[in-house]
């Protein structure tokens, strides 16, 4: 009894320092890799899907081959090691590699499929090692703790809790400690400690004491086992497509930076880990599963509709205070996320008990319940992303996966419990479905986009709304005398760009002081296209012979045509313009072209993956495809940022270009003017004769 109590007390420390390390690990890579490989959405995508892949095929290994591990403790060990050698590893090998990653895909620029496959590849290549070993700990973990515990739920669902609480603590520390206070290099050290650490505290408590085991035998069957794969695999994909989706929706209200999406994550990581932490607790396994399954999935369903429809309540009256307030703005999140998130950490184990029942290894039974868990949550990412956001919106896409946990409860049904209770079952999924559909607040979002309206930008009408891949567009128009005054463009609640009188003239004048300073510009680079400004300003210039333009959004490009019609004059239809859909690193990475000038005002740095185009690695990529007498202007949103982010910023551009200058645009919009010859001394009678 005393060695069953000190194996669950340690394995719940080890495995919570596993996940801290696996979160802070996962944080750290996805940064390095958007360096590498850009920050658009498809490369994003591309590292998601690397690195849950990697995850599969370490669940797969364990599946496959883990009835043969004699010492599981000792496998462990090495396991944890590895990842933290690994881990570390990629960080400090990346930076080196980014320039010919680069030089190999500049060929696959200009065809998309071509270029995220190759995306996918290097990712994968790169996440390889420690994805791989990630995935193995669960299966391996579970081996040794299954000895001591005859529940197969209560002993999978301890480990999956004490890892998901784990990963709460590693995201928090690293996005609010570990990255401000010590950098990327050493918050890798510090993740590669923590697996260190684990991996001694096992091996100083059950080195030489833990017996050998015997070798079993009982391979995997998958056709006669693969139809218990699509409960949780299906579970996994909803509730990765559902943490889109609520990110996605929150972004309205608070500004979308890496802070907020970490704390969203938290939020999600949490409810997932007391989910579990319940099932580990509790007799509910010993029950009849496939009824629980059922219940659970159609509580599922209920709760996600009643989550979405009291939030919107929340949102509608109480709008200001969770713009003013993290705090309140937070437990909005909760009551949101929460529900959902516990049902789904109570289905994962419980899916796995019955995997268990039908293949009796342990390994088998919880690396392929973590394999298709794993494999659904990859898909589901992709699918929110990719079909559901852009084809049917917030709203229905809520719903949709509200009704898609009836699957789960349908799944249930046909098993052994539609054989004993028909009836039931199948009125209580009809019921369940009929209640969903009834109560589902259709229209609400339309709403939402109103009460947005009306507190942040009063005295504009909404006149489109998009929901694109990339985020959530919305144009809003203002009328003076019925006449349009100007256009302004919402990308994830963020005011991004507009057309009034301060938006035009600060963004005009990063093609115009180049200009006046320069003279003849023939080849321009913009990154970052807003509603065209400076687009406009660029192809005005009488000098002016090709323009490119680079965006990782081609809805944001599109959507300008308002702007256009109203000004008489499409940047776009200009047969000298170039649109890329891409990264505008990643774009620099890949192309050799020189330029007379580059100008860049992508969104402020705090927003998700836009610190890397506001590093002196960046700035040096922008130096590097000038021509000799090139010059660059770019955007500094000091309104947006603190004094010392700034001066950051600003010191990072002085160190590229010493031959630099800071100007004042308009307000706190400020434009850094760099070049790579002597800036000429102007006056007003040089800027007023142009």
């Amino acid at each position: 009894m005393e060695s069953t109590h000190k194996l669950y007390r340690i394995s719940s420390l080890v495995f919570f320092l596993s996940g801290c390390s696996a979160l802070a690990f996962e944080t750290i890579w996805f940064r390095v890799t958007s360096v590498v490989l850009g920050s658009s959405i498809f490369s994003a995508s591309a590292v998601l899907m690397a690195f849950m892949t990697g995850l599969g095929i370490g669940n797969a290994i364990v599946a496959f081959r883990g009835e043969r591990i004699r010492d599981p403790i000792g496998l462990y060990v090495i396991i944890e090691i590895l990842i933290g050698i690994s881990g570390v590893a990629i960080i400090f090998f990346l930076p080196f590699i980014s320039y010919l990653v680069g030089n190999a895909l500049a060929d696959l620029v200009e065809n998309t499929a071509l270029l995220n496959f190759a995306r996918f590849t290097v990712a994968f290549l790169v996440l390889l090692i420690p994805a791989i070993a990630m995935g193995c700990t669960l299966p391996v973990l579970h081996k040794a703790l299954n000895t001591v515990e005859s529940s197969f739920a209560k002993s999978i669902a301890h480990l999956y809790g004490w890892n998901t609480f784990g990963a709460v603590a590693g995201t928090l520390i690293t996005e609010f400690f570990l990255i401000y206070w010590l950098g990327i290099n050493a918050t890798a050290l510090f993740a590669c400690l923590l697996n260190f650490l684990a991996a001694l505290i096992l091996y100083l408590s059950f080195s030489g004491s833990y017996p050998q085991l015997t070798a079993q035998s009982n391979p995997l069957s998958f056709p006669h086992h693969k139809k218990l794969l699509f409960g949780p695999a299906i579970a996994g994909m909803l509730l990765l497509a559902l943490e889109v989706i609520w990110f996605r929706y929150l972004s309205m209200i608070q500004r979308e930076t890496t802070t907020l999406f970490s704390i969203m994550l938290a939020v999600v990581l949490f409810g997932i880990a007391s989910g579990g932490m319940v099932v580990s607790r509790s007799r509910i396994s010993e029950k009849k599963i496939d009824s629980i399954l059922l219940f659970l999935a159609v509580v599922a369903a209920i709760v996600t509709t009643l989550s979405y429809l009291l939030f919107q309540a929340i949102y509608s009256n109480y709008f200001d205070e969770l713009r003013a307030s993290r705090l309140v703005f937070s437990l909005a999140a909760v009551l949101l996320m929460f529900p959902t998130c516990f049902v789904s950490g109570m289905l994962f184990p419980l899916f796995g008990e019955k995997l268990h029942q039908a293949i009796g290894v342990n390994t088998q039974s919880s690396g392929t319940l973590t394999l298709a868990n794993t494999f659904g949550a990859a898909f589901g990412s992709g699918l929110a992303t990719f079909l559901l956001l852009p084809v049917l919106g917030i709203e229905l896409s809520v719903l949709a996966i509200s009704l898609s946990y009836i699957v789960i409860a349908i799944l249930s049904m046909l098993r052994s419990i539609a054989r004993t209770r028909p009836k039931y079952c199948l009125q209580t999924i009809v019921v369940a479905t009929i209640g969903i559909v009834a109560i589902f607040p259709f229209g609400g979002i339309n709403n939402s986009y109103q009460v947005f309206a009306a507190q942040v930008v009063p005295g504009e009408k909404l006149v489109t709304v998009k929901e694109s891949i990339y985020s959530t567009l919305q144009y809003y128009k203002k009328e003076v005398l019925g006449e349009a005054e100007s256009y302004r463009l919402v990308t994830n609640g963020y005011s991004m760009s507009g057309t009034n009188f301060a938006g035009e003239r600060y963004m005009k004048l990063f093609a115009y002081l180049p200009y006046i300073m320069q003279g003849e510009l023939e080849d321009v680079l913009l990154i970052s296209y807003g509603v065209g400004n400076t687009a406009q300003a660029i192809t005005q210039l009488d000098s002016m012979q090709s323009l490119d333009i680079v965006d990782v959004s081609r809805d944001i490009v599109a959507l300008s045509a308002p702007v256009h019609e109203e000004i008489g004059y499409a940047p776009l239809q200009d047969s000298r313009v170039n649109v890329h859909i891409e990264d505008g690193r990643f774009f620099l990475q890949t192309s050799d072209t020189r330029y007379d000038l580059i100008t860049g005002e992508p969104p402020p740095p705090k927003s998700p993956s836009i610190v890397n185009l506001y590093t002196r690695e960046f700035f040096q990529l922008t130096r590097q495809h000038l021509k000799p007498r090139g010059i660059v202007s770019y955007w500094l949103p000091a309104h947006d940022l603190l004094a010392s982010d700034s001066a950051a910023i600003i010191s990072a551009f002085y160190d590229v270009f010493e031959n630099c200058s800071l100007w004042n645009g308009f307000d706190r919009d400020f434009i850094l003017i760099g070049t790579n010859s002597e800036l000429p001394l102007l006056d007003m009678e040089d800027i007023q004769s142009h």
